[in-house]
């Protein structure tokens, strides 16, 4: 469709009406334009930004393979939602913030992954497992201060059904020390196998409250073995809030740096 011509009123000396031209014809319908060359081609003089026919945008780059696809440095500030990015290199990167809580400071337990926010408040020990791409696969709080031995051996048999391309994270809100128990042998030994050994030092008269969190990968080499962990284990004072992680998480491993045990 064209669009409609405005009127114009010409006030000056010298006007020749007879010279006006209806210049309508000069431009095409949106209906006739070859959208197919217009997307091929540069929308800024210099040829810096490119707009392909499905929509997808490049900047330094005449041939975008993703809705944005930038050749050069990206510099992001005031971001309100973090995402994942990927080079040629790796697949998915993506920050990550771990935050354990305990009874003795009371708060919800956090991870913060890229854009994402998981927030849990049910007492005991959450086990969530990432996949390569840095999706969550599973979420699963178990009470393991309830005195029940269920919750040890789901906990247990989680961690043994895990995947070596994934990664884990274990987290604790509220209390989770559980009593002895044939279930609890069982879920030491899994943990011992899997490297998480700081979670087992705690203070037995205060881990009832002691804040706790850890990040692992497991070996494609030994049966239920870890090649990679990093524990927080924070001891039981007002001081020492939570138990901390933060890093990077590169494809199915990790970079991580902590506080505390």
């Amino acid at each position: 469709h064209y669009a409609p011509l405005a009127q114009v009123e010409w006030q000056g000396e010298g006007f020749n009406k007879d010279s006006l031209q209806d210049c309508r014809t000069e431009f095409k319908p949106l209906s006739e334009l070859n959208v197919q060359a217009i997307a091929s081609a540069p929308i800024t003089p210099e040829g810096v930004i490119y707009v392909n026919e499905q929509g997808w945008v490049g900047i330094n780059n005449q041939n975008p393979q993703a809705f944005l696809d930038v050749n050069g440095t990206i510099r992001l500030s005031n971001a309100e939602a973090p995402i994942s990015f990927s080079t040629a290199a790796f697949g998915a990167i993506s920050p990550i913030f771990i935050r354990g809580t305990s009874a003795q400071n009371p708060a919800p337990a956090l991870i913060k992954l890229g854009g994402k926010v998981l927030q849990i408040t049910e007492r005991g020990l959450t086990l969530v497992i990432l996949g390569e791409t840095h999706a969550v696969l599973d979420k699963i709080t178990y009470d393991t201060a309830s005195g029940s031995e269920e919750p040890l051996t789901q906990l247990k048999n989680r961690i043994e059904a895990m995947d070596t391309r994934q990664v884990g994270i274990l987290l604790s809100c509220d209390a989770w020390a559980w009593q002895s128990s044939p279930a609890a042998d069982s879920l030491i030994v899994t943990l011992n196998q899997v490297g998480m050994e700081t979670i087992l030092s705690g203070d037995s008269s205060s881990q009832m409250v002691q804040p706790y969190a850890a990040i692992f990968e497991k070996s494609p080499l030994v049966t239920n073995s870890s090649c990679k962990v990093f524990e927080v284990l924070q001891t039981n004072s007002l001081l020492n809030l939570h138990a901390e992680l933060t890093g990077w998480l590169l494809d199915g491993c990790f970079m991580i740096n902590g506080n505390g045990k």
